[in-house]
């Protein structure tokens, strides 16, 4: 068996990331509380509290549509909370959060999007 080891793989340029080839990964994540602060992410410029329960997240390179995928999960003090997303404009997204009463609650939230950039 063959055994690949670098710290750094780009295009035949040097200037980028390879091309991926029969395969696909998601072209951004984020990792927000939920008053909106950004813990960390790719491909995300910032997250926009938009009242209890509901945070817009800010795509940095837009997607080539709004038929790219969210994943989004949700927790509150230890608490599984529903995560449910709305996708606005092909450069960001609405995550609005609920208690298992369906009340709305500021909650961390974990989120990823799979679809063509533009």
């Amino acid at each position: 068996m063959s055994e690949i080891r670098a710290t750094t793989i780009s295009d035949a340029a040097g200037t980028g990331p390879i091309a991926l080839t029969g395969q696909s990964a998601a072209k951004a994540y984020s990792a927000q509380q939920g008053d909106g602060t950004l813990l960390g992410g790719l491909n995300i410029t910032s997250v926009t509290d938009l009242g209890t329960g509901s945070n817009q997240v800010n795509i940095t390179n837009s997607f080539a549509n709004t038929n790219y995928a969210v994943l989004a999960t949700g927790t509150t003090n230890s608490t599984a909370t529903i995560a449910m997303f709305q996708t606005i404009l092909v450069g960001s997204f609405k995550i609005n959060t609920r208690n298992a009463d369906k009340t709305s609650v500021d909650a961390a939230t974990r989120s990823a999007c799979f679809g063509d950039l533009a």
